[in-house]
């Protein structure tokens, strides 16, 4: 948002209690009575159900958040000419081919995967220009998994450790570093964002 020619930043929450000036309530089940807020330049949209296990569990409560409110929710903005980054994953291509290019076709394997790319296809057909941002893992300190993990050092336990998952980690600091620069270059396209290795 920029107002008198100085930039600020807007959140959204679901906690009606947390509904404020500068974090305003959106709510991904319900988004039709939603409005764009005035003099909005830049939209990062990084919600949903994330949880890929939640989204094979429950079809239609995941693809109504993760594509059809999604999409209203973008459509708005898109109509007000807000730079829409959109936030996708890695988990669109299969994961057979190593460091797949932005030209390489998606295969998704999971059912999150495959709402992300449903709202990829629907971004395609977009005539005003936006970004899309394919994330690999993004871990942080404070991931339960993290914690759980430093907890069972400093205790001495053995940590059992996924044998069956090839990652290519960020940090959080990283990938917000890099997702806001997009935005605020106001750069167009597909773009990946993954470590330097597996």
């Amino acid at each position: 948002v920029r107002h008198k020619g100085k930039k600020s930043l807007i959140t959204t929450t679901r906690d009606h209690n947390k509904n404020k000036k500068n974090c305003i309530y959106l709510d991904l089940f319900d988004v039709n009575s939603w409005i764009v807020p005035d003099d909005v330049k830049v939209a990062y949209f990084c919600a949903g159900v994330s949880k890929i296990d939640e989204c094979s569990d429950f079809h239609n409560k995941s693809r109504l958040i993760n594509v059809v409110n999604t999409l209203t929710v973008i459509n708005k903005l898109v109509e007000k000419k807000v730079f829409l980054v959109f936030l996708s994953s890695n988990g669109v291509f299969d994961g057979i081919k190593p460091f797949c290019r932005i030209s390489d076709s998606t295969n998704p394997l999971s059912y999150y995967a495959k709402l992300k790319a449903e709202v990829e296809e629907k971004m395609s057909m977009f005539k005003s220009p936006y970004s899309i941002v394919r994330l690999t893992k993004v871990l942080d300190s404070r991931l339960d998994l993290m914690t759980s993990w430093v907890s069972d050092l400093k205790e001495r336990k053995k940590i059992v450790a996924f044998n069956d998952v090839t990652i290519s980690p960020i940090s959080s600091n990283y990938a917000g570093k890099y997702i806001f620069n997009i935005g605020n270059g106001y750069n167009h396209g597909i773009f990946h964002l993954s470590g330097q290795g597996n």
